[in-house]
Order: structure tokens, then C-alpha cells, then sequence
């Protein structure tokens, strides 16, 4: 969005931030209905009016902002645009009702209104007090917390009736939306609430990326020991290869050489490599143990940020 706000310039007629920034509802109740109704991804689309605007803006979205998931919409308000999304007549039907386009603020852009009415429908999905019924021309409406939808059998006019709770969902866009009577104070109140809000989110942000930054370190230090282990383990493996070519040498010497001194260069070699390999392998004890203190204390880390964050 700051992006947008800076670079207005470069488009030719009005294009409009996310349409759950500009969309407002004139009553709470509705505001639950109509993120359903819309869906998470039409809230997060811009609108532009102009069809080569909308171009400009995808591909900064993409290639720019590396944001691929935005979408970008093209709508175009005319003249007749409250003729062509009229709410239908329901004769018969006395249950108190409200369509959703009526729910949405005086403010709302005609280009952002038209869109959600044609791709959509609110104009065509009420919300009722009670359930109605049968109504003519009605696909899709709400009582309460439950969404009704019929449908008609593509072999006969049977039609059937599906319903959804929606006791479960949460308002995510539209709720600081909303349209209040409230006074300048009471506004600047709730901005400065919000700012909190989001110095809290921060912070916790910040706090969170710390420790992710202490772990790498932690975790960086243990691989060290590690392959320290792991080196010790190859001059161990060295010396016992040394030890298997000495004893294949004795058995190859030729029979006339002295017994004796054989015996003895072997027994000397051997001493040799035994002294070589019990140095080794208390290098290799005291780097285990090395290695394991550190564990403790990593668990013993993890622990402690556990339970300071619970």
C-alpha cells in the first residue's frame, strides 16, 4: 500500500487500495456475512479502473514487491450500474431482511462496489431474521450464524438445500471497519488502541527473532563440537589401520629372519601405537564430555525460554 500511496502518479485513472481498506459496513451485525460472502482473497484484491492501470500494478506487484498472491482487479462504474445490480423483488416473503450491497457504507468507491456486486452478487444474497422458506431467485442467504444455499438438479426442478455454520469463524477484515457514530475523541482513542496493538505485535516480533538468532548460534557452536568429534574419530580409524598394516607386515617377512628381534620390533611397534591410540581416545572422552555439558545446557535453555513464555 505504501507503494501505491507513492506512486499514484503512474496511473492514469483512480486505483484503490485492498478492498478490505476501503470497504466499511453501516452495521456490525452484517460484517461477519459479508467477509463470508467476499472471501479472504477478493478483501486483499486492488481495483483499478483503467484496464492498462491494472497492468502496471500486477506487474509491480510481482516483479517489485514480490508479491504473488495479490490480485488485481479491473471495474469500470457506469451510469447504469444501479439498474444492472438491483435487488430482487421478493413478493410474498414478510421475514425481515437486508441484502448486502445495502450494508456497505455511502463511501464505498462505485469501481469496488460494482465488482463485488458482479463477481459476487451481494446484491443478491440477503440476510434474513429467520428462515424464510422458499424464495424465487435466491441462491445463497443467511439467518444468523448459518448460510443457506440451494441449488437445482440439473435433470429435473428439484432443488436442495445445504447449510453452514459459521459460529465458528472470526471477523478479520471488516470488524475497525465498521461505520460508528462516535466523536473525533473517541476515533483518536481508538487509533492510539490500535497503535498499541501493533507495538505489542512488534515487539513480540522482535522478541521471537531474537531468540530464533540465539538457537542458530547455539546450534552453530554444537555442530563445532561435533565435527571436532568426528575428526578424532578419523585419527582413530587411522592408527587402527596403521596397527592391521604392522601385523600383516610381521606375517609377510621372510622365515630367516631373526624371531627374536622380530618378536621385538613388533612388541615395540605395537607399544607405540597403543600409547598413540589412548591419547586419542581421551581427546575423544573429553570432547564427549564436552559436547554433552553443552547439550545440558541447551535443553536447560530451552527450558527456561518455555517457560518464561508460558
Amino acid at each position: 500500500m505504501e507503494w501505491l500511496r507513492n506512486n499514484m502518479n503512474k496511473f492514469k485513472k483512480p486505483v484503490y487500495e485492498p478492498i478490505m481498506m476501503v470497504l466499511r459496513v453501516t452495521n456490525e451485525k452484517y460484517s461477519l456475512h459479508l467477509e463470508n460472502a467476499i472471501g479472504n482473497q477478493e478483501l486483499e484484491a486492488f481495483v483499478c479502473e483503467d484496464q492498462q492501470d491494472m497492468n502496471v500494478l500486477m506487474n509491480a506487484l510481482r516483479k517489485d514487491l514480490n508479491l504473488h498472491k495479490i490480485n488485481v482487479v479491473h471495474s469500470a462504474p457506469s451510469p447504469n450500474d444501479h439498474m444492472a445490480f438491483k435487488d430482487p423483488n421478493l413478493q410474498g416473503v414478510t421475514v425481515g431482511k437486508v441484502f448486502l450491497d445495502e450494508v456497505l457504507s455511502d463511501d464505498c468507491p462505485l469501481a469496488v462496489r460494482k465488482h463485488l456486486c458482479k463477481k459476487k452478487h451481494l446484491h443478491m444474497i440477503p440476510v434474513f431474521d429467520r428462515d424464510p422458506g422458499a424464495c424465487a431467485n435466491i441462491r445463497k442467504y443467511y439467518v444468523g450464524k448459518k448460510r443457506f444455499e440451494v441449488s437445482m438438479s440439473r435433470y429435473s426442478n428439484r432443488t436442495s438445500k445445504s447449510v453452514d455454520s459459521l459460529e465458528s469463524e472470526q471477523i478479520k477484515y471488516l470488524e475497525i471497519n465498521t461505520v460508528k457514530d462516535a466523536s473525533i475523541g473517541e476515533l483518536e482513542n481508538e487509533i492510539e488502541e490500535l497503535k498499541g496493538q501493533i507495538k505489542g505485535h512488534t515487539d513480540k516480533i522482535a522478541k521471537n527473532s531474537s531468540f530464533i538468532n540465539r538457537k542458530k548460534d547455539e546450534e552453530k557452536g554444537l555442530q563445532n563440537v561435533i565435527d571436532d568429534l568426528e575428526a578424532q574419530l578419523n585419527q582413530v580409524d587411522a592408527i587402527e589401520k596403521k596397527i592391521f598394516n604392522l601385523v600383516t607386515q610381521i606375517k609377510q617377512m621372510k622365515s630367516g629372519e631373526d624371531i627374536t628381534k622380530l618378536k621385538e620390533k613388533a612388541v615395540s611397534d605395537r607399544i607405540v601405537a597403543v600409547k598413540e591410540l589412548a591419547k586419542a581416545n581421551q581427546q575423544l572422552l573429553k570432547l564427549v564430555a564436552e559436547s554433552n555439558a553443552k547439550a545440558v545446557k541447551f535443553e536447560l535453555n530451552e527450558t527456561l525460554i518455555a517457560q518464561i513464555h508460558q
